[in-house]
């Protein structure tokens, strides 16, 4: 139950859960990949939202390939009045290793920022409503024997050191 209750408030579940679908999304080889896990491990998200989150959206991203793509092909090949910026932004320094250049991640950069700005006060909010529904998840066998495993072990002895 440690790992749940750590960092238990809504917000900090919501957040943890959007930066886990940003690591399940977006591929680890782009700059907003190690972004997003470096803000993960600066704030205080939910690190067990953010990992079954994480599992949840890499799991389903063939799902959302195509949208993803639509989006991206849309934008990098049919507007042309954008050519331009797409020219600078590949020779500035840093820009190019997002990826942008690529449909399918430029299709999740535009997507991503609204739907997360979306789903983080939205899912802070359902948990508001939902405590005492999502506080049962605790009784079951499957948490149980999660909270024996030796990876839940090792989280906490993670989390210990760095309590103040």
């Amino acid at each position: 139950m440690y790992l749940v209750e750590k960092e238990s408030r809504p917000l900090q579940i919501s957040v943890g859960i959007t930066l886990g679908m940003a690591l399940g999304l977006f591929p680890i080889t782009t700059l907003q990949w190690w972004f997003a896990l470096g803000l993960l491990l600066v704030i205080r998200a939910n690190l067990f939202a953010a990992l079954i989150s994480g599992i949840f959206f890499f799991i389903t991203y063939p799902l959302f390939y195509s949208l993803f793509d639509g989006i991206g092909e849309r934008l990098l090949l049919y507007t042309p009045s954008l050519w331009g910026t797409y020219t600078r932004l590949y020779h500035a320094p840093i820009v190019p290793y997002t990826g942008f250049n690529h449909t399918v991640i430029l299709g999740q950069l535009v997507l991503m920022v609204p739907v997360v700005l979306i789903a983080c006060p939205l899912i802070a909010f359902l948990i508001n409503h939902q405590k005492d529904r999502i506080r049962q998840i605790g009784g079951t066998k499957l948490w149980i024997n999660w909270s024996c495993s030796w990876l839940h072990r090792r989280y906490i002895e993670y989390r210990s050191q760095f309590k103040s």
